[in-house]
């Protein structure tokens, strides 16, 4: 279905009305079989809108006040998620007039130092490739229009999204000094850039941003909770994610997926879906 309706609608269908009146058939045709009950294997049809609810490809809106706050608290309702733990949300926006999307691909490495005060040094790499195929797509889709998209070319609105009162340290773009948008949108500091990356090329965007508050000491320890957002695309970005705790620390609680090594834990998967991953923490001093 992806392939039929992001790409091979517009080879096979030209026309934009035809084109539209296609995708609108298949639109129908799905609804209708779903609406009536005319779906052989019921169960896999819930599963797979629990699994297009969580991996964001579906949001919920509700005009009802209580049913819309339990989309909310589910996650589905497609909010940016409220939180004081430390958070990291990677949004690309094709602003080029086209279509390639299916074809981009990201890399995401994440890393904090964390250190005895509370604070930390965060610092992300985001590797962006377009691998347009360089033959067999129309014009409709490499683009060939007034924003200057053309032959395949991604113009990226690339979007970070921080926790507010992030400071911003520096910022390049393959190695050499770039300069960056700071905005705020609700709890979080957002830092934007558009990111031009040919058919057949890759950039990568390093940042840096010091975090003044991330651990939380309590009665019952110390903690350190790091939510890390999807955004819903075609290709699942792989992505990594470095916690590197002080020397006087011990780590007494690891999240799932995290290895130890030495005073670091590391992940490394694919983002999916939200993660919310928890660390417990012990001063030695």
């Amino acid at each position: 279905a992806v392939e039929w309706t992001l790409v091979k609608a517009y080879k096979d269908f030209p026309e934009r009305d035809t084109r539209k009146d296609f995708l609108s058939d298949i639109a129908q045709a799905v609804w209708g079989r779903i609406t009536t009950g005319q779906v052989a294997d019921k169960s896999k049809l819930i599963e797979q809108f629990g699994l297009a609810l969580s991996e964001k490809h579906m949001a919920l809106y509700s005009t009802n006040e209580k049913e819309q706050k339990i989309a909310e608290s589910l996650g589905y309702a497609g909010e940016l998620i409220p939180t004081t733990n430390d958070y990291l949300q990677v949004v690309m926006q094709n602003h080029g007039a086209n279509k390639v999307d299916v074809y981009m691909y990201e890399d995401i490495r994440h890393a904090i130092e964390l250190r005895p005060d509370g604070s930390g040094l965060a610092t992300l790499s985001i590797k962006i490739s377009n691998k347009t195929p360089a033959s067999g797509l129309p014009t409709y889709v490499t683009g060939e229009n007034s924003l200057g998209a053309k032959g395949g070319l991604s113009n990226t609105w690339l979007n970070v999204f921080v926790p507010k009162g992030a400071q911003l340290l520096s910022a390049k773009i393959n190695g050499e000094r770039s300069v960056i948008d700071i905005s705020c949108e609700k709890d979080k500091t957002v830092f934007s850039r558009y990111v031009i990356v040919p058919r057949g090329a890759s950039k990568t965007v390093e940042l840096s941003y010091e975090l003044p508050y991330v651990l939380i000491f309590d009665k019952s320890g110390i903690h350190y909770t790091f939510d890390w957002q999807a955004q819903p695309v075609i290709n699942k970005p792989t992505v990594t994610s470095r916690v590197t705790i002080p020397d006087s620390f011990a780590i007494s609680e690891l999240p799932d997926g995290f290895a130890r090594k030495g005073h670091n834990a590391v992940y490394a998967g694919t983002l999916k879906k939200d993660k919310s991953f928890n660390f417990g923490l012990i001063d030695n001093r």
